[in-house]
């Protein structure tokens, strides 16, 4: 039973259900006439989400089909931010969107390599066609696949319009390319144009195999076509001449139903030999129509599908747009073929009820209950269909007289099942006394549970609880005198599936992480740490609701009152956190701050005045450069005891040098400059030593380095295997004005060696190092960039304070990988380029910290930000994490922390990256994230003392 609450109670005063997301319009006049704008929306408080507001002339609940969401593309195309979006079928509220791309088409869902998925064209949008990649995400939202041509020279990616997936477990995509030296001359053209050919391919997504591929020019002849040469269409043949237009293709049986909107047929192709086996429409009609012509006078059609002997279509029908047309409408059509007599009829045609005229794109499904559902393409409408009776009418959009090319054009759109599980946090937001609640994606939401702490009349605090149905996209609730809120997500069994972050509702901001993939843990913070044995969040949660009534969850019967709560003020902390009261929470190893390893700032020595340094581009090209070889881990053992009384005496306290770091405060940079070079000549030039192999080479043990996640930060696996090359690695010696410790990054040149860096498969996980600004810096995770601050004039960070011994590890994983440590962001940058310049391959393991995780995006990717180990300036590396399995244990072990991060509490981590080229980062370069997990410092701290062991020695 559901706990309630009368008026007159306390907690009915402190929550107060308020409105969120906007009704439906239903003045037609007032939507189409554009009095609530061009691309009538919505926006939310606690998401970044941009919604559609729709016009439902006509919606019949109990006579629409049952299947619970719909699918379908939508965005602001002036605003470049575009993606798939699932709408709730009983109520049309946004359930989720990820708006990050410029193009999206064909979203659905789908069974990819086994597993229920999630896909969707998406790309650049190119004048009728599309160039992109067919992406596949799981019930996570965590990337799946990518899907783009095999073997094309010309290098074309995937077309919007066909992302099929067959019961043989391939997939099927459409490519467009422009082919040149074409003579046109018989169709109107010039004698040597160009032809904007089309073919398919059919792939297998988990081996990359090309299974058969067919080509439109090859088998289909220009002749055929209804759109002459002389037609252009708006803005000309940009791409070519298109004669045939393939749209839609679909696997039946062991052969190929292939769509071509230009030449207004449709046609088996044999898989065997590519052979057409018969045509339906157009020029080249094989079938008698038993209906008077209307069966097969479709033309520039979409979606076309056989099922049995029957074929469905969306019959365009027109070139001109059009609403309120009397004849020649567009229509979503269904006939039926006789393939003994070779004949069609006409079965169902189904119109618009305003009489529109699309003149692209358009779909129509047929739905489980025998209703039909037709997306009216170029015309943003949607309508579902019970025979003659129209039972849902309804616009995304404007309805066009005139072909927009920014306007909302549902390519398709799907009734189907689907169950998502986000592993990014609910959101939560406040804006004066209301509290906004979402969690884009979460397919099982049905409820939310908002608990509050307060003021209570004794001068204390008292915890407050109630439960309220899902208003649409976002739930809202007003809140008066509360201080602190949480919000849960509940299903329609009210059991709780994922948690929101603790809010101060007088400031706005999120004090405390949410959880996604473990909600009792959140739950367990509302009692008291005294408390020595915590029920599950079930448990927990089922004690709150047993009363017929309550004024506060604290107000349950003594037998069934689990404890007083945690003022959420403090965070909530106790013995939840602490292995010995907790099975559940991994063992936390003591913690340490950063003076434990790293000086404060008001002890650490003067950093030497960036005027001081050389301004020469960091390629180190005229400087000496010295390594020195890193040590595998030993299998250490870290038990979480009490950091020791004196913090470890590793770096200079301000007064002059320790033991270990040579270095006093006062000295130049010549100094260590020429410290340097002493070494290098006391080494025997060491670069020009050949030491016999025996001597430089070291297997890995089993016990060593690893990217995978330990509870108790003992290390397991090494990442890879073979043999490690510690001999020093050096450059050329030469003029030594370019100084290596200099912590400039020279953009310029960084985008010059990624120019000529061959360009990788884009199917990867990336993390951009670019200067990021956040909307949101705050004064304890300063994440905003420098005002003055450009990627190609970043902001320059002064060295590390242990300016020598920064530069020292590389080590080989092969005789031609080379591993790098860094404990600075920017050396990461400046070792890449120096490798780069020599074409040499590297592998990096940055030690850092993790800030602002969240787990949302169309490509399941984990957005997280890498911060230097100790307090720095920006510009800071945003990343992202995509190409883990979700359900791997390399994902599992990487949400472990990375869901849990938040601005004001970082987490340390270790991860091991490569450098890549990347043309969509502005300096050119991305970071590929191989394997990333927690640390903590007891490791930073034997890994600095391994790495930066004295140089002589």
């Amino acid at each position: 039973m559901r706990l309630r609450f009368s008026a007159d109670t306390i907690l009915f005063c402190l929550l107060k259900p308020a409105l969120s997301d906007v009704s439906w319009f239903t003045d037609a006049d007032a939507y189409n006439s554009g009095v609530f704008g061009n691309v009538p929306n919505q926006t939310f408080r606690s998401s970044p989400i941009v919604a559609p507001m729709f016009l439902v002339n006509t919606f019949k609940g109990d006579a629409i089909d049952s299947t619970p969401f719909i699918f379908l593309e939508w965005g602001m195309h002036a605003k470049g931010s575009f993606g798939p979006m699932i709408l709730r079928s009983d109520d049309l509220s946004l359930v989720y969107a990820d708006q990050q791309y410029t193009s999206v088409n064909n979203v659905r869902v789908q069974t990819i390599e086994g597993e229920w998925a999630l896909t969707f064209w998406a790309g650049e949008e190119e004048m009728f066609h599309g160039n992109g990649r067919a992406l596949a995400v799981d019930s996570n939202y965590h990337h799946l696949t990518s899907t783009t041509p095999i073997d094309l020279p010309s290098g074309r990616l995937a077309d919007e319009h066909e992302f099929q997936a067959t019961n043989d477990g391939s997939v099927i995509i459409s490519i467009y390319e422009t082919v040149p030296g074409w003579d046109l001359t018989p169709y109107g053209g010039p004698p040597n144009s160009s032809l904007l050919d089309q073919l398919f391919q059919e792939i297998d997504p988990g081996t990359g195999e090309l299974l058969f591929q067919w080509r439109v020019s090859n088998n289909l002849d220009i002749a055929d076509s209804i759109v002459p040469y002389d037609q252009t269409p708006p803005g000309g043949w940009l791409n070519g001449y298109d004669p045939f237009h393939l749209n839609s293709v679909s696997k039946v049986g062991s052969n190929y139903l292939v769509n071509t909107r230009n030449t207004a047929s449709v046609h088996l192709v044999d898989s065997t030999d590519g052979s057409i086996i018969w045509t339906l429409g157009g020029k080249g009609n094989m079938f008698e129509d038993l209906s008077g012509g209307t069966a097969t006078s479709f033309s520039h059609q979409h979606h076309v599908r056989l099922n049995g002997n029957q074929v469905t279509m969306f019959d365009n029908h027109g070139v001109q747009p059009l609403v309120d047309c009397k004849e020649n409408c567009s229509r979503a059509l269904r006939v039926e073929l006789d393939f003994d007599e070779m004949t069609v009829k006409l079965v169902n045609e189904y119109l618009h009820p305003r009489g529109l005229v699309s003149v692209g794109r358009g779909g129509y499904t047929p739905l489980p209950n025998g209703n039909a559902l037709v997306a009216w393409g170029a015309q943003p409408a949607l309508t579902e269909h019970r025979g003659s009776e129209v039972v849902m009418d309804l616009q995304v959009g404007i309805l066009q007289n005139d072909y927009d090319l920014e306007a909302n054009q549902p390519y398709r759109a799907f009734k189907m099942n689907w169950e998502a599980h986000p592993i990014w946090d609910p959101s939560i937001a406040v804006e004066g006394n209301t509290l906004f609640m979402s969690w884009n994606g979460a397919t099982k939401l049905e409820k939310w549970a908002v608990f509050t702490t307060h003021q209570s009349g004794n001068g204390g605090t008292e915890s407050s609880c109630k439960i309220i149905e899902r208003q649409g996209f976002e739930t809202s609730i007003e809140v008066n005198d509360i201080k602190i809120a949480r919000a849960y997500a509940l299903d329609r069994d009210e059991k709780i599936i994922g948690c929101s972050g603790v809010i101060n509702i007088d400031t706005g901001k999120i004090k405390e992480a949410g959880d996604s993939r473990s909600p009792n843990r959140c739950l367990k913070q509302h009692f008291t740490k005294r408390r020595r044995s915590i029920p599950d969040s079930q448990s927990a949660f089922q004690a709150l609701k047993v009363t017929k009534y309550s004024k506060t969850c604290n107000e349950l019967p003594p037998d069934k009152r689990p404890s007083s709560f945690v003022d959420l003020r403090d965070g909530g902390v106790g013995s939840p956190f602490e292995a010995k009261d907790n099975v559940n929470s991994r063992s936390q190893p003591a913690q340490h701050t950063l003076a434990d390893i790293f000086p404060a700032p008001d002890q650490a020595p003067e950093y030497l005045p960036h005027a001081s340094f050389s301004q020469a581009p960091l390629l180190l090209q005229n400087a000496r450069f010295l390594a020195y070889p890193n040590i595998p881990f030993p299998n250490l053992e870290i038990k979480g005891e009490e950091p020791p009384e004196e913090p470890p005496n590793d770096f200079p306290d301000g007064n002059g040098a320790t033991e270990q770091d040579p270095y006093p405060a006062d000295w130049d940079i010549g100094d260590i400059e020429q410290d340097i070079l002493d070494v290098v000549d006391g080494t025997q030039t060491a670069h020009d030593v050949k030491t016999p192999s025996t001597a430089l080479q070291r297997e890995f043990s089993v016990e060593s380095r690893d990217g995978s996640y330990d509870a108790n930060l003992k290390f397991s696996p090494p990442q890879s295997y073979g043999t490690a090359l510690e001999g020093p690695i050096h450059d050329h010696i030469g003029d030594n004005d370019a100084d290596l410790l200099d912590e400039d990054m020279d953009w310029d040149t960084i985008v010059a060696i990624a120019n000529q860096t061959d360009q990788p498969d884009l199917n990867h996980a990336r993390q951009s190092p670019l200067a990021h600004s956040h909307p949101d810096p705050t004064p304890s995770c300063p994440l905003g960039a420098s005002p003055t601050s450009t990627p190609l004039n970043p902001f320059a960070r002064p060295p590390f304070p242990n300016k020598l011994r920064d530069r020292s590890p590389i080590i080989g994983l092969s005789s031609s990988v080379l591993l790098r440590t860094c404990f600075r962001i920017g050396e990461l940058f400046n070792a890449n380029v120096w490798l780069a310049s020599r074409k040499q391959d590297g592998v990096f393991e940055l030690f850092a910290r993790v800030t602002y995780s969240s787990r949302e995006s169309l490509s399941r990717v984990q957005y997280f930000q890498f911060v230097d180990l100790f307090a720095d300036q920006p510009p800071y590396p945003s990343g992202t994490l995509s190409d883990w399995r979700v359900g791997s244990k390399r994902d599992r072990d990487s949400q472990v922390f990375l869901r849990a991060t938040t601005k004001e509490s970082p987490r340390y981590c270790r991860c091991l990256c490569i450098m890549e080229k990347d043309k969509q980062s502005v300096i050119g370069w991305a970071l590929r994230v191989r394997s990333i997990r927690e640390t903590g410092w007891d490791e930073i701290d034997f890994v600095r003392q391994a790495t930066f062991r004295d140089i002589a020695g």
